[in-house]
C-alpha cells in the first residue's frame, strides 16, 4: 500500500497549506486508504508522539507515522513530530502512558495479541485518568495454534481495564472515531480505544473522506489550550480551568502518583471513579457526536439501526460484519420475503443497554454475531451482555436470544451463510451456533474419511446442527450495481496492486470501495486472492464467498471476463522492471472493466486518471510508467476461454498422482493423532480432491498437532529459486531441518529420480527420454542403494543409469541418438 498512501499523503499536504475558502480547506479530501494508514494520518495531524512497533495487522500504521516523521512535517498545532521505540507490547503502552502522563498527546498501535499481554498496564492508565487513545487492529489470539486472522477475543478481554471503545465499522468511522475519542478522552480523562477488525478494515483499502484542517481545529483544538473544567469533580480538582491535556507528571507541580495504599483507601478511591469520572463518559461521547456531526455532517452514535422498524429476525453485530448483515438483510427481504434488520454496537464500552433494549423490544429472535468462542464459559461475551439487558423486559416482549460465532481466526463471513442462518426455523434452542462451517460431511466421497465422521456422529449426535453453512457448490454472492474484481496472485509480488486499482477505480468513477486483502503467512506457496469491489454510495461490505465480473490471473497474465465467458492476454514486455509490469497488468484491467462496460468511462480519461495518481514520481519515471499502462490498456489479445480459466485454478500445490511415499513408507493402521496415514486419509485426500471446503470440525484439529512428515504432501518446487547443496554422507538424522522450517528439510526438498526425470523432459522438451524414463529412474535408485561413491551430479546418476540400459536393450541408432541428446539438455 506505500504507492497508495504516498498519494493520499501528498493530497492531504495540500490542505494545510491550501488558501482560506479552497474546497479542500473546508471540506475534506476524498481518496482511497486502508484502515492502518488512515488512522495513523488522521493521529498525525493531531498528535505529537507516536510509541512504534505494534505487530500485525497493525504493523502499516509505522511507515506512516515515520514518512510523516522523516519529512519534518508538523501536526496542525504547528507541533514537531516525534516517534519512539519500545521493547515488546507492554513497553510500547507503557511509554504512550508515560508521554500522556507528560500532557503530551500521545498514540500507539497494538494487534489483538499486543493488547493481550498489557491488561495490568490498561487498568493502571484507566486508574490514573490517562488522557491517551490507542488503536487496536484485531488478531486472534494463540490458542490451539496461531492464526493471522481477527478474534475479538482479546477485545472482550480488554472490556473491563476502564477504557472507553469505539469498535469502527469500516475505515472512515475508524478515521472519525479517532478524532471522536481523542474530544472524548480529553474531556472525561478516560482513556480510549479505537478498534477495527484486521483484514475487514485495518487492512483493507476503502474510500473515505479525510477531515479538513478547519473541520479538525473546529472539533478539537490544541491538547495546550485552556478548557473550562467540565464536571464539579474536575473543578474540584484543576480549578475553573484546567489544560485541555492535563500534565498529571509536572515538574512544577510535582505529586506522587501510583502510590501503594492501605485497603480501605484503595476500595475507596476505586469506588470513586465510577461517579466522578465514569459516569460523565456517556454524556461526553454523545456530545461529541453530535458536535462532529455539526462540523462533518456525519452522524454517529452508540448503535445504528437498518430497516428494524418492522423486522422480526435481528442481526446484533459489531465492526465490519455490520455491513455484511446488512446486505444479507437486503437479500432476504427481497428474495425470501423474511423481514430482518440488522442492529449495530459502535461503542462497546459504556456498553449502551438502555438503547438495545429499546430497539430489540418487540422482535421475535436476535442473532448476536460473536467473532469469539467462550470456552466453557456458557455463552460468548457480547450475548451476555445483551440477554443481561433484555431480562428488563417482560416475557412478552423479550426476543428470543442466540449467539451465532463467526470469524474466529479470519474465518470467511458469507451473505449466503448469514441468509441460511435466518432461514433456519428452530428458534427455541439457545445453544450456540457456528458460521460458515459444518461439523458433518454427509458427501461420503472419502471412505476412510467416512469412518471417522460415522463415529463422531455416534459419540457426538448433536455436534452436526452446531454449523451453519451454505451449499459450498452454490453460487456466490453479489451485489447489485456492483463489480467485483478478484487478482490471483501467488505471494511471490502483486500485494500492491489491490490498492492501486482501488484508487484508480476511485479516481474514475467515484462511488464507494470495499476490498478484502488476501492474509497469509506461508510465503510462496499457494494462490492468493485479492478481492475489490466498487459501487455507488449504497455499496455495504459484500464479505467473502463472492463471483467476481473480472479475474485478474498475474502469473500468466491472463483476465477472465466471467458473466461473458472471455479471456484476455496483456501483453508482457521481457526487459520491463517490477513496476512496469504492475502498470501493464493494471492497464489490462482497466481495458477488460471498460471494454465490457463496467465503467463507463474512455481511455483519455483513464490514461488521464492513472497520470494524475502518478504525481510526485520523477517526470521521465511518471511517463515510463503511463507508457506501460497505455500498452496493457490498448492492446489486451482475447484467448480461448477455456484453457485461460483452468490455469486460473489453484492446483500448482496439491499433491499429484499416487498416496505419497512417506504414507506408504510408515504404513500405521492407528487413529493416533500422530498418525501421517490417518492425516492423509482424513484431511490431504480433500485437499488433493480439491474440496478442502468440506473439511469439517473435530478432535484432531482442536489439538493443534500434525504428524512428521506431512509437509511432503505440498510440492513448492514452482516458489524455491535454490536448493540447498546436500552431502548425505555428513547426515547423522538430527531432525533439525525438519524443526527449523518443515517445507525446505531434506526429506521435502529431495525429489524422486522419476520426478526429476519428468521436470526435466518439460523444462527441456526432450520427449524422446520418456519411453526410457521409468527404466532410468529404477536403475538410479539401485545403483545408489548398492554404491559406495554415489555420484555427486544428477547428470552423473543419469549417464550411468543411460550407459547400463544401453547395454540391456538394442534401440536404433536414430532413436539411442534422440534420447543421448534429450539426457544431455536434461543434465544441463
Amino acid at each position: 500500500m506505500a504507492g497508495l498512501r504516498d498519494i493520499a499523503i501528498r493530497w492531504y499536504r495540500k490542505a494545510f497549506g491550501a488558501p482560506k475558502g479552497s474546497d479542500i480547506r473546508d471540506e475534506g479530501l476524498e481518496t482511497v486508504l486502508d484502515g492502518n494508514s488512515a488512522v495513523a494520518l488522521s493521529e498525525a495531524s493531531i498528535a505529537g508522539h507516536a510509541v512504534l512497533g505494534g505487530s500485525f495487522p497493525s504493523t502499516d500504521a509505522d511507515p506512516v507515522w515515520l514518512g510523516e516523521l522523516g519529512q519534518g512535517h508538523t501536526n496542525l498545532y504547528g507541533e514537531a513530530l516525534s516517534a519512539e521505540t519500545a521493547d515488546g507490547p507492554r513497553g510500547i503502552v507503557a511509554a504512550a502512558t508515560g508521554l500522556a502522563l507528560a500532557g503530551r498527546r500521545a498514540t500507539a498501535f497494538l494487534s489483538g495479541q499486543d493488547i493481550a499481554a498489557t491488561q495490568d498496564l490498561l487498568i493502571s492508565a484507566a486508574g490514573k485518568h490517562v488522557p491517551l487513545v490507542l488503536h487496536l487492529g484485531t488478531r486472534a489470539a494463540a490458542a490451539h495454534g496461531g492464526t493471522l486472522g481477527s478474534g475479538h477475543d482479546t477485545v472482550h478481554l480488554s472490556a473491563d481495564a476502564g477504557f472507553f471503545m469505539l469498535f469502527a465499522m469500516n475505515v472512515q468511522e475508524a478515521i472519525d472515531f479517532t478524532y471522536i475519542a481523542r474530544r472524548v478522552t480529553e474531556e472525561a480523562l478516560v482513556p480510549g480505544m479505537v478498534i477495527m477488525d484486521g483484514e475487514q478494515t485495518a487492512l483493507a483499502t476503502q474510500d473515505v473522506r479525510l477531515l479538513s484542517p478547519a473541520q479538525v481545529d473546529g472539533f478539537l483544538g490544541s491538547a495546550r489550550q485552556q478548557i473550562e473544567s467540565p464536571t464539579p469533580a474536575q473543578h474540584f480538582l484543576f480549578g475553573e480551568t484546567r489544560r485541555q491535556l492535563p500534565a498529571w507528571h509536572d515538574l512544577d507541580e510535582p505529586v506522587l502518583s501510583g502510590s501503594l495504599f492501605q485497603a480501605e483507601n484503595f476500595a475507596l478511591g476505586a469506588f470513586a471513579r465510577r461517579p466522578y469520572f465514569d459516569a460523565f463518559v456517556g454524556k461526553s461521547l454523545t456530545e461529541a457526536f453530535a458536535r462532529f456531526a455539526d462540523r462533518t455532517g456525519r452522524r454517529y452514535a452508540s448503535i445504528s439501526g437498518y430497516r428494524l422498524d418492522d423486522a422480526q429476525t435481528v442481526l446484533l453485530a459489531q465492526g465490519a460484519a455490520i455491513e455484511t448483515a446488512r446486505f444479507a438483510a437486503d437479500c432476504l427481504r427481497k428474495q425470501h420475503k423474511i423481514r430482518v434488520g440488522v442492529l449495530g454496537i459502535h461503542t462497546l464500552r459504556p456498553f449502551p443497554d438502555a438503547d438495545i433494549v429499546d430497539t430489540l423490544k418487540g422482535c421475535d429472535r436476535v442473532f448476536v454475531l460473536e467473532r469469539v468462542d467462550a470456552p466453557l464459559s456458557g455463552e460468548p461475551p457480547l450475548t451476555r451482555e445483551v440477554r443481561a439487558s433484555l431480562n428488563r423486559l417482560d416475557d412478552s416482549g423479550k426476543p428470543a436470544c442466540r449467539p451465532v460465532v463467526y470469524g474466529v481466526g479470519g474465518l470467511p463471513l458469507r451473505m449466503t451463510d448469514l441468509v441460511a442462518l435466518c432461514r433456519r426455523t428452530d428458534s427455541t434452542s439457545v445453544a450456540p451456533l457456528y458460521l460458515g462451517l459444518a461439523f458433518d460431511d454427509a458427501s461420503g466421497e472419502q471412505p476412510k474419511r467416512e469412518v471417522l465422521l460415522d463415529a463422531l456422529r455416534r459419540a457426538y449426535p448433536a455436534a452436526a446442527n452446531m454449523g451453519v453453512r451454505a451449499d459450498p457448490d452454490g453460487e456466490g454472492s453479489r451485489q447489485q450495481d456492483t463489480v467485483s474484481i478478484a487478482i490471483h496472485r501467488d505471494g511471490r509480488g502483486g500485494e500492491r496492486l489491490l490498492g492501486t486499482a482501488a484508487a484508480l477505480l476511485h479516481k474514475v468513477m467515484g462511488g464507494r470501495i470495499r476490498s478484502r486483502p488476501a492474509v497469509s503467512w506461508e510465503n510462496g506457496s499457494g494462490t492468493r486472492v485479492d478481492w475489490l469491489t466498487h459501487g455507488d454510495d449504497s455499496l455495504q461490505d459484500p464479505g467473502d464467498g463472492l463471483v467476481a465480473h473480472v479475474t485478474l490471473i498475474l502469473r500468466r497474465g491472463v483476465l477472465l471476463l466471467g458473466d461473458e465467458a472471455k479471456a484476455f492476454h496483456i501483453p508482457a514486455e521481457a526487459e520491463a522492471d517490477d513496476a512496469s509490469r504492475q502498470e501493464l497488468l493494471l492497464g489490462g484491467l482497466f481495458g477488460v472493466l471498460a471494454g465490457a462496460g463496467l465503467i463507463h468511462a474512455n481511455t483519455r480519461r483513464i490514461v488521464a486518471a492513472r497520470r494524475s495518481l502518478l504525481e510526485g514520481v520523477d517526470e521521465d519515471r511518471r511517463e515510463t510508467l503511463v507508457a506501460a499502462f497505455q500498452l496493457g490498456l490498448e492492446q489486451l489479445t482475447e484467448v480461448d476461454y477455456a484453457d485461460a480459466e483452468l490455469d486460473s485454478s489453484d492446483t500448482s500445490n496439491r499433491w499429484q498422482g499416487a498416496v505419497p511415499a512417506a504414507v506408504r513408507h510408515l504404513a500405521r493402521d492407528d487413529n493416533h493423532y500422530a498418525s501421517l496415514p490417518r492425516f492423509w486419509d482424513q484431511l490431504g485426500v480433500l485437499h488433493r480432491d480439491g474440496v478442502s471446503d468440506r473439511l469439517t470440525a473435530g478432535p484432531y484439529l482442536a489439538t493443534g498437532t500434525m504428524p512428521p512428515l506431512s509437509s511432503t504432501f505440498s510440492d513448492m518446487s514452482r516458489t524455491r529459486s535454490t536448493l540447498p547443496e546436500f552431502d548425505p554422507t555428513l547426515c547423522t538424522g538430527c531432525g533439525q531441518c525438519w524443526t527449523r522450517c518443515p517445507d525446505s528439510a531434506i526429506g521435502v526438498v529431495a525429489s524422486a529420480p522419476a520426478a526429476m526425470i519428468d521436470a526435466g523432459i518439460q523444462q527441456s522438451g526432450a520427449d524422446a527420454v520418456r519411453q526410457v524414463a521409468s527404466k532410468l529412474a529404477s536403475r538410479m535408485i539401485s545403483a545408489n542403494k548398492a554404491a559406495e561413491n554415489v555420484p555427486t551430479t544428477f547428470g552423473q546418476m543419469l549417464d550411468e543409469a543411460f550407459a547400463w540400459l544401453g547395454e540391456k536393450m538394442t534401440l536404433p541408432e536414430e532413436r539411442q541418438q534422440a534420447i543421448t541428446d534429450g539426457l544431455a539438455s536434461i543434465g544441463d
